[in-house]
């Protein structure tokens, strides 16, 4: 079922996705290097997960709150392998293009910034925990089945840091690339009383 005949308006949705995050750190390598602790196995990404939020101010215009959380590991020399974990909450906007009018798939684009918790570990070196700011961008496409049920791809772009132990601080923000599914929350169609005589 095409996405035409839907309002965004006044209706809540949750979304459920998951995916695989990865964040270039070549600052963070070029400045362990510098410290005389060359990269060894650079991260290939690891796996994220997000809950989304949503509620439609207007027909186009959604406020949303996404829960996230992102984990990745790599490998200094004279380290233990590192991991480092993201998790936290980002409240932005988004805009959709309800009747974008091909084949039933609606398009989003938007911003967001939360607080985020930056947890970064290994057997070499004490445990370091920050509390930061994070700010994203999100470019989504979803499809909407019916009134209850839709799906939804989503990448984003996030900028965070977090501090590591004697060593340079590490970006946990990066590329975060997810699907999932979408609850939607209909409204209750008005219907006009009958009259009886």
């Amino acid at each position: 079922m095409s996405t035409q005949g839907y309002s965004l308006e006044g209706e809540p949705r949750i979304t459920v996705q998951g995916g695989w995050r990865m964040t270039v750190n070549d600052t963070f390598a070029k400045g362990a290097a510098l410290l005389d602790h060359p990269q060894e196995r650079p991260s290939n990404g690891g796996p994220q997960g997000s809950a989304i939020f949503g509620y439609g101010v207007t027909s186009f215009l959604e406020v949303a709150i996404d829960l996230f959380i992102g984990y990745e590991q790599f490998k200094l020399r004279d380290f233990d392998a590192i991991s480092a974990l993201a998790y936290g909450a980002l409240i932005g906007v988004r805009l959709h293009k309800v009747d974008f009018g091909f084949r039933g798939f609606t398009p989003s684009i938007g911003i967001a910034v939360g607080p985020t918790l930056g947890l970064v570990s290994s057997n070499s070196f004490d445990s370091s925990e920050t509390l930061g700011t994070a700010y994203a961008g999100t470019v989504g496409l979803a499809y909407r089945f019916n009134e209850r049920w839709g799906m939804q791809l989503e990448y984003r772009f996030m900028i965070a840091r977090a501090a590591v132990t004697d060593l340079p601080s590490i970006s946990i923000g990066g590329n975060w690339l997810s699907a999932g599914v979408t609850f939607f929350f209909p409204q209750e169609k008005e219907t006009a009383p009958s009259l009886s005589f």
